[in-house]
């Protein structure tokens, strides 16, 4: 099946243009290419082979932006649940994890994973939170499990 974008306004491609340029976002660069291709007269099939996307998945954004613009190039809202927690309770779950527990008053000099949730959770840190998830906040900040040590930041870069 070919389908092609509709002829587009010097606008759109200049706005198009741009966004291949200047986007921080591949994933926006990408659809923004695959509009700019078609409109070029590229097949569907030579679009997924220029870009490295499914033919389906091509002729899915050639037929968003035939419909709804620009704007139908931005992903949606992703329906997940939201987080529950932003920046400000990730750097406080943070702080808390290298703080010695005895200096929070707690009875305890190492937190375990569990502790750690107890806690801010006790303390308003967060309402709810997952041990998983705090797992993820501080290994995203290079922070681990050391046996006998507890948690600790690991300074170097890999």
């Amino acid at each position: 099946m070919t389908l092609y974008i509709r002829p587009l306004s010097e606008q759109e491609r200049t706005s198009l243009d741009s966004l291949i340029s200047q986007s921080e976002s591949e994933t926006l660069s990408t659809r923004s290419h695959i509009v700019l291709l078609s409109s070029q007269g590229y097949s569907s099939s030579e679009i997924a082979s220029l870009v490295g996307r499914h033919p389906a998945s091509v002729r899915k954004w050639i037929h968003r932006f035939n419909t709804q613009g620009i704007t139908s190039l931005t992903d949606a809202p992703s329906p997940g649940r939201k987080r529950s927690y932003g920046e400000e309770q990730a750097q406080k779950i943070v702080e808390t994890a290298l703080t010695e527990p005895r200096a929070l008053g707690q009875p305890y000099s190492r937190w375990s994973l569990h502790r750690l949730v107890r806690y801010i959770t006790e303390t308003g840190v967060v309402e709810t939170i997952s041990h998983d998830t705090v797992w993820r906040i501080l290994r995203s900040r290079n922070i681990h499990f050391q046996k006998g040590e507890g948690w600790v930041q690991n300074n170097h870069s890999n």
